[in-house]
């Protein structure tokens, strides 16, 4: 799961995806970087037992 605000997700915590809220920025490179985390983990087995919440400092997201 994936949102902006995580009191939305408190019961679901081990399968939220921090991310920041959309301002309109047109540099903002949220979504992008998402994408290639998710690509990322898509083919691991368990999606719950990873660490989400310093998910931009994935060594895979943060490669261009």
């Amino acid at each position: 799961m994936v949102d902006d605000e995580a009191h939305k997700l408190e019961k679901n915590h081990g399968n939220h995806i921090p991310i920041a809220p959309f301002t309109g920025a047109p540099d903002d490179t949220e979504l992008p970087l998402l994408a290639r985390y998710l690509l990322s983990v898509s083919t691991r087995p368990n999606l719950r037992a990873i660490e989400k919440r310093r998910w931009r400092g994935d060594s895979s997201v943060s490669a261009s």
